[in-house]
């Protein structure tokens, strides 16, 4: 899963298990716009991701959907939403992940595993 939160750059392949990658080719971060990103085995990146941001709302939300394929065939298909919300110490993030896999637990696992890397970076991107 991509960390769209905070600067691309900033997404460290580093932090990701033994064996995976992952590559953005496209970002329009913004309600409306689309990203796509190869994953997989480094080198081989042979599963695409596919998506579009439904509605962001800066400091509150964002909404995304996302399709996860493999050689032309569907292997997922996900409605994300991230929310953020002020806390007195900073701010609390909470993501609800609604995964549909086609090809069972081993996808939900990987939507799991994404977004924890992700807010691993997120909150060393912020400790900084």
């Amino acid at each position: 899963m991509k960390c769209n939160h905070f600067p691309v750059e900033h997404i460290s392949e580093e932090r990701f298990p033994d064996g995976e990658a992952m590559v953005y080719e496209h970002d329009d971060f913004r309600t409306g716009g689309s990203f796509l990103a190869r994953c997989g085995t480094p080198g081989e990146l042979e599963f695409a991701s596919v998506g579009q941001y439904s509605a962001i709302e800066p400091g509150r939300y964002v909404v995304s959907s996302e399709t996860v394929s493999h050689s032309n065939s569907v292997l997922s298909a996900a409605l994300i939403t991230w929310t953020l919300e002020a806390m007195p110490t900073g701010t609390r993030v909470s993501i609800v992940d609604q995964v549909a896999s086609f090809v069972g637990q081993g996808m939900i696992d990987g939507h799991k595993n994404g977004h924890e890397v992700c807010l691993r970076q997120l909150g060393s991107f912020l400790s900084r």
